[in-house]
């Protein structure tokens, strides 16, 4: 079944919100095929017919969904309910037998579905919001929702009409080129024409827009923002300019022009954010700033990288099945990491090769392999399928070079018409063509086969003889029978010494040694001068050739000097090794490079959280980086911050030096003045001072992520003041530690941890003896307030989240204080010291209703308040009003805060049926993104022991069940769903658990031959040409011999050796021999003749000729195979 050519026809009327219309799909059919399947999903189709010979007959058609399966799992539920669901919506069209021609065209009517959330129409916020909108989109390259389609994995030509109403002044964004308008009576048609697209390419926005054109020598390439938007000008044009510039270098990268006529970027306000179709992208306005900020100015340049190589990594060039997906992935990954290389600097592109290597080596435990046929298309849009692929092209590159990569890019699109299915092996031979390298065993080893290695290289030093010996031990990650053991290959060892910087090639499986260089120019020495060691540090795989992490344990001084060397990778290595039990020596080495601004401002700030978890003897991390901030920002002999004055590189130190702060160690107490006071004391009061004295009155850039980053910030110490131990003297048991250092993971902001069911906070302040979550929930949603409105005004208002029943902490005692904390009363220090709980609040609220007044970008601020003092409830320190967190969850708040106050509604009120009914109620009619989060804190919650949700979800079964069948057309949230289900019908996993049953449905499902798939790596690798040449034709057997590898079966009568010894005959061969089952068993390798070896050819054929003559015609068939410099010869009878 072929598609010819696909007519859509949309009609469209944005104040009314109607979307209809019709397809119409020429086909070529074969002999006996009359079922076509058509992709539907949430569209309601009306009619179908087929045209064909002029005629017209209206025909059935059978819907497929899941909505018997969902009923029958209702009713009695099974294990194997995704198995069941996991269908596309499609529905199936018979061809009657009276229409004979086998090209025919079928045409649907439809209209949108009652919960299709991929066409979504813009809400106007009041009366006098004139701007409309509305954005079909194509999440996970699905456009079945917006249009029916033929299931078929090639492209074919397009018509895309839109008639909309002659009154509708609007801006079109479709893919294609723009070929006629037309206006009619009442109507204005538009048609657009696409050359050649899959369908999952295809979506459109329409609204009205104001339009910027890209420069680029045309004008079909343009961006477009909502009218009425002209705060983003300036950010408008700088993005126009940085879309100017990748073009011209993705034309001198890839040695080609752009291959795209048309590109048509849009900004929109409704729930589309990154959504890419061919000559199309859908983003958030959000993404832009008004403002000056400087973080979403370097997200913007990201976010340019990845339209670009979208465009010609997925819809220009573009496969044909799934498991040749990586391919797609991994050359657009490559290309988009060079762009933000270009934008952001060597350093930058460095870096983040390094995390990418280093979050694929920690994740590929029970990963599938790139090429696996079992592997689902959901797998393959996460993110350790996208970085895995990814990482292995930069690791093609670590063997070849940047050029040939450029090289294998421009080839593979230059001949993207090639493609085929199954395109994995073919490509591994285009590697092949086109650098003349064979690389099989790195494809074998990273591609098709799942894991990686872990390595520890130890060594010795003998200083008498200058030698370096080595052992290795091989860990593999991989829990699957057939991932890789051991490295493949050899491993380059890099010693860097005060001579030079020298290579050693190494095999890990066997023992290795090197010697080191001494110093060449020797002086006489002292008896107290020490000798100093020619070796500074070692590395290995340098260039990147293995995907493997390779640790070399070398002591403190070496990985010191490693530290102080540029290279930004080296740093990144040594701050790991260092991190792990640093001394007092490494800790002032780390707060020297820390004030050197030559040093990458990322290695910077990695320095900065291994500081702030650092406690040894009498070094505390966190009271050094308090005097770093003091010492950098704050007036001279005082604590008042100075007035902000952001430029690139300090504004990022400035905003992690307070995050790092917030997660030093709280339970650290030392004696000042005779007292007790806590780390979490010193530091709260540091970051309210911070916010106290904060001025970006004169400051050129905005402040909103560096507030809301530090407000956030705020709320980490002050909830470890919540427990009883931090007011007693149980912490005493742990002060007298000599060295205490917190694990130096994660760096990056995880606002959300403390909400989701596995979050380290909850974990780390339980080790401390803390209260449960169970104990921190119970009456947060206690205290007297009044209801709140959020359409009131806030003058003279009360906070609605200070909820702190201040009467009924009173204790009679004068010198104390009582602070409300869940429903009990925690004894807090003498009142002449400053109530923290009280001043932070204050100062939230302060920046809260500020941001209402002057809105940060995105609303930054107000979702770092809801999380900050959503965080304070959940330990029992105050609580929230439900009310006030429900408006702030409903439209036309902005999405982020939306978010925020979900989840922080979720976790205080679970138990609230108001609640819980309020937010079914809301999913109902929600959004994508709100549905998805929804559903993945209700998974959350629910698999935590430390809540009682799961007993709250079981209850509303029913509900949830409507959901999922009112979802089943969005395969994303249907698996959310799914995942909730099986969760109350007590199906949930622990992690050994699912490492368990994951193992055992791959083993069942692997095949018998475990080198299957290499074999036929190597069987397309050497193709199935033959070439038939004799032995008198020297000439021609000369060129070929000289060009490539070949087996050649020879038929000889005795034993005799021929080619200068190369090869021993065997008496009474029959001509035509029996071939063995496997006979590549017994065949040997010899180098190819050169020209000594050409002379021996032509005496075998003399003496064949005389001594007993050789029967040419039983010369066997010559098979062509790599050029590899050898020759394979092997015996007829073996």
């Amino acid at each position: 079944m072929k598609v010819i050519q696909q007519r859509n026809v949309y009609f469209l009327d944005l104040g009314k919100c109607v979307y209809r219309g019709f397809s119409e799909t020429t086909i070529q059919r074969e002999a006996g095929e009359d079922v076509l399947v058509y992709k539907s999903k949430d569209l309601a189709v009306l009619s179908v017919d087929i045209i064909a010979s002029s005629k017209l007959k209206t025909v059935n058609y059978t819907i497929k969904d899941a909505t018997d399966a969902i009923d029958e799992c209702e009713r009695s539920f099974s294990r194997n309910m995704w198995k069941n669901i996991n269908v596309d919506g499609t529905f199936e069209v018979r061809v009657p037998e009276e229409v004979r021609e086998n090209t025919f065209t079928v045409r649907i009517l439809y209209e949108i579905g009652e919960n299709n959330d991929s066409v979504e129409f813009y809400r106007p916020i009041s009366p006098e919001d004139r701007h409309r909108e509305v954005v079909a989109c194509n999440r996970m390259f699905d456009s079945s929702s917006i249009f029916p389609s033929l299931s078929t994995p090639y492209k074919n030509k397009w018509e895309l009409v839109y008639i909309l109403p002659s009154s509708e002044e609007v801006k079109i964004i479709s893919p294609g080129i723009l070929k006629s308008i037309r206006e009619e009576e009442n109507v204005i048609l538009y048609s657009y024409s696409v050359e050649m697209a899959h369908s999952g390419a295809l979506n459109f926005c329409i609204g009205t827009f104001d339009s910027y054109e890209i420069s680029t020598g045309d004008d079909r390439k343009a961006v477009c923002i909502p009218k009425g938007s002209e705060g983003y000008k300036d950010c408008i044009r700088e993005f126009c300019c940085d879309v100017e510039n990748l073009i011209r270098y993705s034309e001198y990268f890839l040695q080609r022009e752009y291959p795209f006529k048309a590109l048509s970027i849009a900004f929109v306000f409704g729930d589309a954010d990154k959504v890419y179709g061919q000559n199309t992208a859908f983003l958030a306005l959000s993404n832009l700033t008004s403002l000056n900020d400087i973080e979403p100015m370097f997200l913007l340049k990201r976010i340019v990288c990845d339209i670009l190589s979208s465009q010609i990594f997925y819809f220009y060039f573009s496969i044909v099945e799934k498991i040749d997906f990586w391919i797609a992935e991994g050359m657009k990954g490559y290309f988009q990491d060079y762009c933000a290389r270009h934008f952001l600097g060597n350093n930058e592109f460095l870096y983040e090769l390094k995390k990418d290597r280093d979050y694929v080596l920690d994740r590929d435990v029970a990963e599938y392999a790139l090429y696996d046929p079992r592997r689902t298309f959901f797998s393959m849009r996460d993110k350790f399928f996208k970085t895995k692929a990814k990482v292995f092209f930069h690791l093609l590159e670590g063997n070849l070079s940047r050029a040939f990569m450029e090289k294998i890019l421009n080839y593979t699109i230059k001949r993207k018409g090639d493609v085929k299915e199954d395109y994995s092996f073919e490509f591994v031979k285009l590697v092949k063509d086109v650098t003349g390298k064979d690389l099989r065993f790195l494809f074998e080893t990273y591609v098709f086969k799942p894991g990686v290695v872990k390595v520890r290289l130890g060594f010795t030093i003998n200083k008498k003889s200058n030698r370096v010996d080595f052992t290795a031990e091989q860990t593999p990650t991989s829990i699957f029978s057939n991932g890789n053991k051991t490295i493949c290959g050899p491993v380059t060892i890099c010693s860097y010494e005060m001579e030079g910087i020298f290579e050693h090639v190494f095999m890990l499986d066997r023992e290795n040694h090197f010697y080191y260089h001494p110093k060449t120019k020797k002086k006489k020495k002292s008896e107290e001068e020490e000798e100093v060691m020619p070796l500074l540090w070692i590395r290995a795989d340098i260039k990147g050739e293995h995907l493997a992490r390779i640790v070399i344990e070398q002591p403190d001084y070496m990985f010191i000097e490693q530290l102080l060397d540029k290279n930004v990778v080296g740093q990144m290595e040594a701050l790991e090794n260092l991190s792990i039990k640093p001394s007092v020596q490494v800790c002032e080495i780390l707060e020297r490079m820390l004030e050197n601004t030559h040093i990458f401002y990322k290695i910077r700030v990695h320095i900065l959280y291994i500081l702030s978890r650092t406690t040894i003897g009498s070094y505390y991390g966190f009271q050094r980086l308090i005097q770093y901030f003091v010492k950098k920002y704050c007036v001279q002999t005082s604590t008042i911050v100075k007035p902000n004055d952001f430029s690139f590189i300090p504004y990022f130190i400035q905003k992690h030096l307070v995050r790092a702060l917030s997660l030093a160690d709280p339970f650290i107490f030392r004696n000042y003045s005779g007292r007790e006071v806590g780390s979490a004391s010193i530091i709260s009061a540091f970051i309210i001072n911070i916010l106290k004295f904060n001025d970006n009155s004169f400051n050129s850039y905005s402040d909103g992520w560096y507030i809301s980053s530090v407000i956030e910030s705020l709320s980490f110490p002050l909830s470890s003041m919540s427990f009883p131990e931090f007011y007693s003297g149980e912490h005493m048991k742990s002060k007298n530690k000599e060295h205490t250092l917190h694990r130096p993971g994660k760096t990056e902001d995880d606002i959300n941890d403390l909400f989701r069911a596995e979050g380290n906070s909850s974990k780390d302040f339980e080790k401390h003896g803390g209260l449960s979550l169970d104990d921190l929930s119970a009456g947060s949603d206690k205290g007297n307030m009044n209801s709140f409105d959020m359409n009131e005004r806030y003058e003279n208002r009360k906070s609605p989240y200070l909820s702190i029943d201040k009467e009924e902490g009173k204790r009679q005692d004068g010198d104390l204080s009582s602070v409300y904390k869940g429903g009990q009363s925690i004894r807090t220090e003498s009142s002449e010291n400053p109530d923290y709980l009280q001043l932070s609040v204050s100062e939230i609220e302060r920046f809260r209703i500020l941001d209402m007044v002057f809105p940060s970008h995105r609303n930054l601020v107000t979702k770092s308040c809801i999380y900050a003092l959503g965080r304070l409830s959940l330990f029992g320190m105050m609580s929230l009003k439900k009310n006030a967190l429900i408006q702030l969850s409903k439209h036309p708040n902005f999405c982020s805060v939306r978010v925020a106050a979900l989840e922080v509604l979720l976790s205080l009120f679970y138990e609230d049926e108001e609640v819980v009914n309020s937010i079914f109620e809301m999913l109902l009619q929600g959004t994508f993104t709100i549905k998805c989060v929804a559903f993945d804190v209700m998974t959350a919650l629910g698999s935590s022991p430390k809540f009682n949700f799961k007993k709250v979800l079981k209850g509303k079964r029913k509900e949830i069940f409507k959901l999922l069948r009112l979802n089943q057309g969005n395969a994303i949230v249907k698996e959310k769903i799914a995942n909730l289900i099986y969760l109350i019908e007590d199906m949930e996993l622990t992690r050994d658990e699912y490492h368990k049953a994951v193992v055992r449905i791959y083993e069942r499902t692997l095949p018998n031959d475990l080198r299957k798939t290499i074999n036929r790596l190597g069987r397309e690798f050497m193709g199935d040409k033959r070439v038939t040449l004799r032995l008198n034709s020297i000439d021609t057997l000369k060129r070929k011999l000289l060009q490539a590898e070949y087996l050649i079966r020879i038929p000889f009568s005795r034993t005799k050796k021929i080619l200068g010894g190369f090869l021993e005959r065997k008496e009474h061969i029959p001509s035509n021999p029996k071939p063995e089952a496997d006979p590549t068993k017994k065949s040997f390798y010899r180098k190819t003749p050169n020209r000594k070896g050409v002379d021996d050819l032509k005496k075998t054929r003399k003496w064949g000729t005389q001594d007993s003559p050789m029967d040419t015609s039983s010369v066997g068939s010559v098979i062509r195979i790599p050029n590899t410099c050898k020759i394979r010869l092997r015996h007829p009878e073996k």
